[in-house]
């Protein structure tokens, strides 16, 4: 498969097993490819076929699809099998085919989404600074917006922005009309969604001020450490370009926010002198 996030979970929902699955945006990852880079790129690059991208934009959603929809579905896979054989004598060649089958074996396992879902939206840092009653509505919110991705297998953005979720989280909701007066939503969402949207927030709007969540401490990105948590993303951008491999597998913003608070007593210090 290629980005297969939310496909496997679809599979997993619909068929009812978890296959155990390549995935080809990794591998390409640890070959020095941004880790959103496309199959028809990957399928350019690897066999020299190009594949057309007409279609990219089509309303997948409705049906019958049209014969030239389900052509460029077919794409989408007739290729997979010569195009993993290149990548995989890459990862060989660079002595990093280990590496990627450790990263499929924890991307196969159920339990890493399951994780994903509970914790999403603490990688909102618009929410870091919030209310308790607030932040109780984003994360509210944010399970909603990754589990709706998860099912139509698409990317949380695409069905409202960090921004866009924060603002309607600070508004209060209670019937769809309300959603309007939030800048920021799409078309296709509030048509699909206002009605779910309503729903989550006016939820979450009615929380006990007992059960108020709280966003953690440790993983806020504390002020006096901006400046080690820019020595850190430097750091790691370097080595992403000296070792080709994309920085998303090596560590993403929370976690350098994490470890930058963890080890600002014995860290900070020693950054002063650089």
């Amino acid at each position: 498969m290629h980005s297969s996030y939310n496909d496997k979970l679809l599979i997993q929902k619909y068929v009812g097993f978890s296959p155990k699955i390549l995935d080809t945006q990794v591998a390409a990852g640890f070959c020095g490819y941004t880790f959103y880079v496309s199959l028809a790129q990957l399928v350019e690059d690897c066999i020299s076929l190009k594949l057309p991208k007409t279609l990219t934009l089509s309303d997948w959603s409705r049906r019958p699809l049209t014969p030239e929809q389900i052509e460029y579905a077919i794409d989408d896979v007739r290729h997979l099998k010569a195009v993993w054989d290149v990548l995989r004598q890459k990862l060989i060649s660079m002595g990093r085919l280990d590496w990627f089958e450790e990263e499929m074996s924890r991307l196969n396992n159920l339990d890493h989404y399951d994780e994903s879902l509970d914790e999403c939206w603490i990688s909102i840092k618009e929410a870091q600074n919030l209310e308790p009653k607030y932040v109780t509505r984003v994360k509210a919110l944010a399970q909603w917006r990754e589990s709706t991705a998860r099912v139509t297998s698409t990317h949380p953005s695409r069905i409202m922005k960090d921004s866009t979720l924060v603002a309607l989280c600070l508004q209060e909701i209670r019937s769809p009309p309300d959603i309007l007066a939030v800048q920021g939503l799409s078309a296709p969402t509030i048509a699909k969604h206002s009605e779910a949207i309503t729903n989550v927030l006016s939820a979450a709007q009615n929380t006990p001020t007992a059960d108020y969540v709280q966003f953690p401490e440790h993983r806020k990105q504390k002020k006096e450490n901006i400046r080690l948590v820019s020595l850190l993303s430097l750091a790691v951008l370097y080595l992403s370009d000296k070792h080709g491999i994309n920085r998303d597998l090596l560590v993403d913003q929370q976690e350098l926010n994490l470890i930058a608070n963890l080890a600002e007593e014995e860290l900070l210090p020693e950054a002063e002198g650089i």
